[in-house]
């Protein structure tokens, strides 16, 4: 069997964070945004979960709970004070569809992605989201909680599922 190349992990978050960006794209959806060209930071905002989406056409934002689209004010006062508004996870919006398709394969079997933490890699020609235990040790292949991990191989170019499969 030919080797596939190096594992690179290209992106890596918590499922919280995943469904708070699924919330906020909801609340945002009137904008279209193409998260593929911005980058995505879910921010913690006094108890609060705020998701910005930041690129070249300028940022948008919302509030996940109670749901609400962040004005140009209330986001200005939010990246202006980054030292105390902790930043909880920030991808690429280009990783972002892969790890949605790898969530929807996984979603089949779990219904709740927020005690994981979800991981996009790029191996030979394919994307793998792998999806483990958040209270695991984080690295390596496989699952390092109690919770069964999950893989999801997808080709790079059309995001075609491959295969799926749990982890141990």
């Amino acid at each position: 069997m030919p080797n596939p190349g190096p594992v690179k992990v290209i992106d890596a978050l918590k499922g919280t964070s995943y469904l708070a960006i699924e919330a906020a794209l909801k609340t945002l959806q009137r904008h279209t945004p193409d998260v593929t060209r911005r980058t995505i930071a879910v921010i913690g905002d006094g108890g609060s979960t705020v998701v910005v989406l930041v690129g070249i056409e300028g940022q948008i934002g919302a509030r996940v709970s109670p749901e609400a689209e962040l004005s140009v004010t209330e986001l200005e006062r939010l990246t202006t004070a980054r030292d105390r508004t902790p930043v909880q996870d920030s991808i690429q919006g280009s990783s972002f569809p892969a790890i949605r398709k790898g969530a929807e394969v996984f979603g089949q079997r779990v219904t709740d992605l927020s005690p994981y933490r979800i991981a996009l890699m790029s191996e030979g020609g394919s994307l793998v989201v792998a999806f483990t235990d958040k209270d695991g040790a984080p690295g390596g292949r496989g699952s390092p909680g109690s919770r069964p991990g999950f893989e999801v191989e997808m080709s790079a170019r059309d995001l075609t599922v491959k295969r799926s499969n749990f982890i141990r």
